[in-house]
């Protein structure tokens, strides 16, 4: 519905804001938001997202930003006990 295209708009704008303010900083989301997220994000830096973006449960991105731009993107799997 609307409602949801309107939180994605939401959640696209603040990813952006929060990724271009040169600050440190940690998202939290749930897997199944996750992959829009980490796109808007390099969007925002003006990189292409990587090629895939799903994440195990406890696996996590970590986006490094140098200069206003995207540097790198480490995608960590803890691994089971």
């Amino acid at each position: 519905g609307s409602s949801a295209v309107t939180s994605e708009a939401v959640a696209s704008a603040a990813v952006s804001e929060i990724v271009t303010a040169g600050v440190p900083a940690v998202l939290c989301a749930h897997g199944e938001n996750l992959p829009a997220l980490v796109t808007n994000a390099c969007e925002a830096l003006g990189a292409a997202p990587p090629d895939e973006l799903s994440l195990p449960k406890s696996g996590f991105w970590v986006l490094h930003m140098a200069g206003g731009a995207l540097a790198a993107a480490e995608r960590h799997r803890l691994s089971e006990a």
